[in-house]
């Protein structure tokens, strides 16, 4: 018997819509029904959505450490008054992006019964730490108690437990080594060996995504 899934994500921003936009393609034949809180441009991708029951909150960012920390916590507050509101709706939640420093509202789900699931979709820590976020620490300690009290953490390949610092949790961890491909976007126009030697970037231009290392590179393979 299939479940009612909640997925549970941070407000994000667009360039988390496509990760998320594919976990839902995948949980939605997995579940009975399914639901979401997420927020900013989560929900209004989201918002008319068929396949799912979405929900939104709301986040703005404080000027200061200390308005940062206070919108953060108030924040979570909200999202755990939602997931208390559906609470007869939903079986199991995947915490998804921003998943891993919710504590507040896994804490909720966990006293309401419900399994709970961290889907990560890259070590959060690491992105605070390389954009150097005064929060790093803070967040650090969020998702070291949130690993802890989770039933079971996903990730995409194996090696991100040492790469992570996470053996100690390797009992949780199942690996989903499959990524989700659109094969009427990605395909074959011209045969690798046909291809010239060309060299591309594909991503954000920020240090979390090595493009540091990848300009260092340019030089020794030019």
């Amino acid at each position: 018997m299939k479940r009612n899934v909640g997925i549970l994500t941070f407000p994000i921003s667009e360039a988390g819509n496509i990760p998320l936009s594919n976990l839902v393609g995948i949980l939605e034949v997995l579940s009975n029904d399914l639901y979401l809180i997420t927020g900013n441009d989560g929900y209004a991708f989201f918002k008319e959505d068929t396949r799912i029951h979405a929900y939104g909150i709301k986040h703005e960012s404080g000027a200061s450490v200390f308005a940062r920390i206070l919108r953060y916590i108030y924040t979570q507050l909200r999202i755990s008054f939602k997931l208390a509101k559906i609470r007869r709706n939903v079986d199991l939640w995947v915490f998804f992006i921003g998943g891993e420093g919710l504590l507040l509202p896994m804490l909720t789900a966990m006293v309401l019964g419900k399994k709970v699931v961290i889907a990560s979709a890259g070590s959060g820590l690491k992105i605070a730490q390389a954009q150097k976020n005064s929060l790093a620490k803070m967040f650090a300690l969020l998702q070291s108690i949130s690993y802890r009290l989770s039933d079971r953490i996903i990730i995409y390949s194996g090696r991100l437990i040492e790469e992570y610092g996470l053996q100690k949790y390797r009992n949780k961890f199942s690996v989903a080594h499959e990524h989700f491909l659109d094969f009427d976007r990605f395909k074959i126009k011209k045969a690798f060996g046909e291809r010239d030697n060309l060299v591309g970037y594909i991503g954000r231009l920020s240090q979390e995504k090595g493009v540091i290392n990848f300009v260092k590179a340019i030089p020794e393979i030019s």
